[in-house]
């Protein structure tokens, strides 16, 4: 689990750290038209989104939600093409900086999505 300094510093798991509107009932409805499974949905709640709240800081709006799950969906589908050399490392390098726009990046992205039903642990499809 990625945590932020500040969430380490007081104990909080990085999910309830981060400014993302989960009770948001236009969340459910946007399930429900994307037809996200369960691992979807947990990818994009645990992984995704806290990594998007990190992005804009001052959380998620709730009018973003659509757009991003429909982002979210359609990398999560996508088969990776060809892995760009030293991709990850110019992830870490973004990260160190404060750099946080590889999150939307659907290539980067791709690449990135940590192991759900039918990818491996960095992935990739199996």
């Amino acid at each position: 689990m990625l945590a932020t300094e500040t969430a380490a510093a007081y104990g909080l798991p990085f999910r309830s750290h981060g400014k993302v509107p989960y009770g948001d009932p236009l969340l459910g409805r946007l399930y429900e038209v994307h037809r996200l499974g369960d691992a979807q949905r947990l990818l994009l709640e645990e992984w995704f989104l806290p990594l998007y709240a990190l992005r804009e800081r001052g959380g998620i709006h709730p009018g973003k939600l659509p757009a991003l799950v429909k982002f979210f969906r359609k990398v999560s589908l996508a088969p990776p093409g060809p892995e760009a050399q030293g991709g990850a490392g110019e992830v870490r390098r973004a990260v160190r900086s404060g750099d946080m726009g590889w999150l939307i990046d659907a290539r980067t992205v791709t690449h990135l999505l940590p192991a759900f039903p039918g990818r491996d642990a960095v992935g990739r499809w199996r």
